[in-house]
């Protein structure tokens, strides 16, 4: 191999094409094995992984008439797998072309292909650096060969015994350009314990799990009449079609421990014939106080929920933290909840978790202080498909919501109220005729207290012949019109952690009326902006309690302004989408 086919100088590796002196075209090799193609002595010495997520970061060619490879084969004999993740960007000039991913048999008859998908200007050169990964599953776990670009998954197949077999990684170039690549990187493949899907022996497999090991659940029906408790940084996997009615009690219970990441996934919950207890499904907790949940990571996903009791909830999460993404929530059309976020198992006055800086946008910088509810779709949860309550930390975004609003708590009825939120584009959906519609929706958004941005959202008018017209967003104060247990009724501005408040810590001020609220209170406005799809999308409206127990009026204490803005919010930044933590 010439030593003029690789170059580190930019900082990352590229391997170019080069003519020599005989006038000969040559290429370059990267290769995890030594000795590949000497049959003499095919040593196998060198990096190979039998099942698990082979990823690399590598900027294709721009030019046409090109020949490249980031690929996988099996160690030399006549009986091994290759698989072409991403080869070829010739045949579609500006394209990655149309090879893009193939498989080969190599047997004793041959090279057999077992699958072939072809890409025609899925994504452009222009783009750049693209990641390419290939998940081998485990042929007791899902057996399944996945390919992602950019981090989305666009083809799968199942794997043939020959791709469990110890797979070495190969990047090359053949003719007179060059590809280059910042990393390739290898996940091992977890052990995996398979259950009969009972709610005993899922148990028992957690029981038995090491942090890190993934725990399965076949397809099928399972009644657990008893709730399942994982508390490790393992795995919990359905197979999509695993279906588990939930008995005498909530199916399954999460606790975050102290460090790793736990991770739910391909499992349909449905509320079986237990007695509404307002918990949940599903119900989680962290450590005392909650934010973050410990240094661990949940991660929740590609789930569904049906509950059918007035006052169920599907998700009750009694700390801040996570990632919830691509799952479904049906109400049949009862008023649930989907996501119930309160966390206030353990906390104290003063003290509580509510005291501490904002951490919206960019400023959780881990990812990890606030809850994030992503590309998930609500049906017919009408008043809370989201109930936002005690302390709560969250992001709403790139979910529809069917005929489900999203509520919330201030502390007129909680002892702490909500801290802050991020909603933005999202999708809400009114019918307004058919089946069950229109539904009886008050709002889009009812908010009771902290602070927020509100954005990029579609929220079309709910207006309908049965109910009459109504505020997509309300604004509420109900510590100044509310007799509540928590706090005495609120008669100075600003009331305890009404809209617009937030946490400062030196220099902040406290509440007249709720001394037990302590100090360090500030100003954070709500806003709100650029949302579409109806005339009330950028008009909040005031909703006054009634009746009135102790005599405020709601334009006192929420004004425009002041206290809200409908304009963007200086220096605020998203976090990236979608979430980091998402695979």
């Amino acid at each position: 191999m010439d030593g003029k086919s690789f170059s580190t100088d930019a900082g990352y590796l590229t391997i170019s094409g080069f003519t020599d002196s005989s006038g000969v075209v040559r290429g370059g090799q990267l290769d995890s094995v030594d000795n590949r193609w000497d049959t003499t002595m095919p040593t196998g010495d060198g990096f190979s992984a039998t099942d698990g997520y082979f990823e690399a970061l590598i900027k294709v060619p721009q030019n046409s008439n090109m020949n490249w490879a980031f690929w996988l084969i099996g160690l030399y004999g006549e009986d091994h797998g290759e698989v072409d993740i991403a080869e070829r960007s010739y045949q579609v000039p500006g394209s990655l072309g149309t090879e893009l991913f193939h498989t080969h048999n190599w047997t004793p008859s041959g090279d057999n292909f077992s699958a072939n998908v072809n890409f025609t200007g899925t994504l452009t050169v222009a783009d750049g650096w693209h990641v390419f990964g290939f998940w081998i599953q485990p042929a007791n776990a899902g057996n399944q060969m996945i390919l992602y670009i950019d981090g989305k998954q666009v083809f799968s197949t199942a794997a043939n015994p020959l791709f469990h077999t110890p797979m070495s990684i190969i990047l090359d170039m053949e003719n007179l350009d060059s590809v280059s690549c910042k990393y390739i990187r290898v996940w091992a493949a977890s052990p995996t314990l398979a259950s009969d899907g009972s709610a005993a022996d899922v148990q028992a497999k957690i029981n038995q799990a090491q942090p890190g090991d993934t725990v399965t659940i076949p397809n099928g029906n399972f009644n657990w009449n008893q709730a399942v408790t994982l508390s490790k940084a393992v795995s919990l996997k359905g197979g999509g079609s695993s279906t588990v009615t939930a008995g005498l009690s909530g199916a399954l219970s999460i606790a975050f421990p102290q460090s790793g990441t736990t991770e739910v996934s391909g499992i349909n919950f449905v509320e079986g014939t237990f007695a509404v207890d307002y918990q949940g499904l599903v119900n989680i907790d962290g450590n005392s106080t909650g934010q973050p949940a410990n240094n661990a990571v949940l991660l929740f996903h590609d789930c569904n929920f049906t509950v059918t009791s007035n006052g169920e909830d599907c998700i009750l999460e009694r700390t801040n933290g996570g990632v919830f993404w691509n799952c479904t929530f049906f109400s049949n059309y009862n008023d649930n909840v989907g996501i119930y976020l309160k966390n206030s198992a353990s906390s104290t006055q003063p003290g509580d978790p509510w005291q501490t800086l904002s951490t919206m946008g960019t400023a959780d910088s881990t990812g990890l202080a606030n809850t994030y509810i992503e590309d998930c779709t609500f049906n017919g949860l009408f008043l809370q498909a989201i109930n936002i309550d005690d302390n709560a930390r969250v992001v709403v975004r790139r979910n529809t919501f069917n005929d489900s609003a999203i509520g919330s708590h201030g502390q007129e009825t909680s002892p702490w109220g909500l801290r802050h939120f991020e909603v933005y584009n999202n999708v809400f959906v009114f019918h307004t005729s058919g089946g069950p519609y229109p539904l009886n929706l008050n709002y889009w958004f009812e908010i009771r207290g902290g602070t927020g941005v509100i954005f990029g959202n579609t929220i079309p008018d709910i207006s309908s012949q049965q109910w009459g017209a109504k505020d997509s967003i309300t604004l509420e104060d109900f510590n100044i019109q509310r007799a509540s247990n928590n706090i005495p009724c609120q008669t100075h501005y600003p009331s305890a952690r009404q809209i617009g408040q937030t946490w400062l810590g030196n220099g902040g001020y406290s509440y007249v009326d709720a001394p037990i609220d302590g100090t360090g209170y500030g100003t954070d406005p709500l806003y709100i902006w650029n949302n579409t799809g109806g005339a009330n999308a950028q008009n909040p409206g005031l909703n006054d309690y009634s009746p009135n127990q102790c005599g405020g009026v709601i334009a006192n204490y929420v004004k425009l302004g002041r206290d809200y803005l409908l304009s963007l919010k200086p220096g605020y930044t998203p976090l990236v989408y979608p979430h980091p933590l998402r695979k």
